[in-house]
């Protein structure tokens, strides 16, 4: 497929390109970008795709898979928010559980509610979960169900908030 980016910043376009190029990493793509209007009309006909609206942009940074990274001591862990189901507290630990498996991480729960909280929308359920919403199939008052089938408590003392965080999550998720 052969795209081609119009615009005025160069800086800009790069980054565009980079970006196209994460999102669709598993497609045979030849990006070109002009900030000359006639060198672009020279060429369109050999383009799949000619130029990108600003609207557009803003909904593929959306989508684009964030990564996350953990450290501590000297160990670094990498994964993407999206691929994170819920992360449980156990002691001094943290599991972050995934569809098909888990990685555990030695930080404090809060300092991982942090990384989490800011890289992706996720819902402290109760003082030992945090649940990605994405992966929210149903929400009892008292009970959160996940799409892996697997049933998370919901603390009493944040049900009322887990719900209106979660129906905000569906209303802005919607939206993109």
């Amino acid at each position: 497929m052969k795209i081609a980016l119009y615009g005025n910043s160069t800086e800009k376009l790069k980054n565009r390109k980079e970006l196209i190029q994460e999102y669709l990493k598993n497609i045979d793509l030849s990006i070109d970008f002009y900030t000359e209007e006639d060198l672009l009309k020279n060429r369109l006909l050999e383009y799949d795709i000619v130029s990108l609206t600003e609207h557009f942009m803003e909904i593929l940074e959306c989508r684009v898979p964030k990564k996350v990274t953990f450290s501590w001591g000297k160990k670094i862990k990498n994964c993407y928010v999206d691929d994170i189901y819920y992360a449980e507290a156990e002691l001094k630990d943290v599991h972050i559980r995934f569809a098909k498996g888990e990685m555990m991480v030695h930080l404090p729960f809060a300092k991982t509610q942090q990384i989490l909280e800011e890289e992706g929308f996720f819902i402290k359920v109760h003082r030992s979960y945090l649940v990605n919403c994405h992966y929210i199939q149903s929400l009892e008052a008292h009970i959160v169900h996940l799409k892996n089938g697997v049933e998370l408590p919901v603390s009493k003392y944040r049900s009322d908030e887990v719900q209106r965080k979660y129906l905000e999550y569906l209303n802005t998720s919607q939206i993109i």
